[in-house]
């Protein structure tokens, strides 16, 4: 299980969608959460965000899922990446590189 403020200290607080407010909430970025779905609870799959930028719906537009995979690659590794959703029981791959 992510602790929220552990990973939320870990990326800086501010928030990863618009670098102005302080992140304060975890986004399920890539793959949404759904019942019973853990393996999604991850850091790979999680950004910090502003409460502003969660409640708004902007941190769910496919081009945010884009940038965030890309960061996610930087911080992780492109392999770790592919990996990491290649191990998820997804019935399609989502695509974003």
């Amino acid at each position: 299980m992510i602790d929220k403020l552990d990973l939320i200290r870990k990326r800086g607080f501010l928030c990863e969608y618009c670098y102005k407010e302080r992140a304060i909430e975890l986004h399920h970025c890539l793959l949404h959460r759904m019942a019973g779905r853990l393996e999604l609870d991850v850091e790979e799959n999680l950004a910090c965000v502003c409460h502003r930028c969660h409640t708004s719906g902007a941190v769910n537009g496919y081009k945010f899922r884009c940038t965030f995979w890309l960061t996610q690659c930087n911080r992780y590794g492109l392999l770790h990446m592919r990996s990491w959703l290649a191990s998820l029981h997804l019935r399609a791959t989502p695509r974003f590189e």
